[in-house]
């Protein structure tokens, strides 16, 4: 997107910003995610003191029971919401241990480092946050 400057010196802010805690979650069984791929260097636009987002897996064939993940991983939709729901054998990310648990999501999640397979090579050529 050539004219999205807005939305890449969003990013770049938001990447370099202490005062926020960002983290990304994904699944390598979502298909309809990008999984693993941090947006901020994917963009071109992370800053040279990049704080966020942090990027990692939930992991659905460890933190799900084999049995439900044999039932659900051909269902793509289904795969896709399991984020919003319970988890078996729940990992760092646990949908409701982050809305409604007692931390905060810095306090949960902030010393968290992104997953080693994290995506962080800059694709795309449009990478202008200003006219």
């Amino acid at each position: 997107l050539p004219n999205a400057m807005r939305l890449r010196g969003d990013l770049q802010y938001l990447a370099g910003c202490d005062q926020l805690a960002w983290v990304d979650v994904s699944a390598l069984g979502d298909v309809c995610a990008f999984a693993l791929c941090d947006p901020v260097a994917v963009s071109g636009v992370a800053p040279v003191s990049q704080y966020w987002p942090v990027v990692f897996s939930a992991a659905f064939s460890q933190t799900l029971s084999p049995a439900r993940w044999r039932r659900i991983r051909w269902r793509f939709l289904r795969v896709h919401f399991q984020y919003l729901c319970a988890f078996d054998c729940p990992n760092d990310y646990d949908y409701f241990q982050i809305t409604a648990g007692p931390l905060t999501l810095r306090q949960r999640l902030g010393s968290r480092a992104s997953s080693p397979s994290c995506i962080t090579e800059a694709v795309s050529k449009y990478t202008a946050v200003r006219p």
